[in-house]
């Protein structure tokens, strides 16, 4: 199994997770178009309300990943998932 993640900050996962890290806002789309699973645990925030909009999860919609939130809601619409 392949693990990959996203950071904020990659020194914080330097030799601690197996796969790549992508890191900062912008390699959230490259992140999200190879992934089978999207595991969201994030808390909400002003930076995290609405992360995984409707573009954000047009990006991977062609692999039609799982999308597995065990954070909170307000990360995306419920419009966002039915659509």
């Amino acid at each position: 199994w392949r693990r990959d993640g996203t950071l904020r900050d990659s020194d914080v996962a330097a030799g601690v997770m197996p796969g790549d890290i992508y890191s900062g806002a912008g390699q959230l789309d490259p992140f999200l178009r190879q992934a089978d699973y999207i595991v969201a645990a994030l808390p909400s925030t002003p930076q995290t309300q609405g992360l995984l909009d409707g573009d954000i999860l047009s990006a991977c919609a062609s692999r039609q990943p799982a999308l597995i939130n065990v954070g909170r809601g307000d990360l995306l619409s419920e419009s966002t998932i039915i659509h």
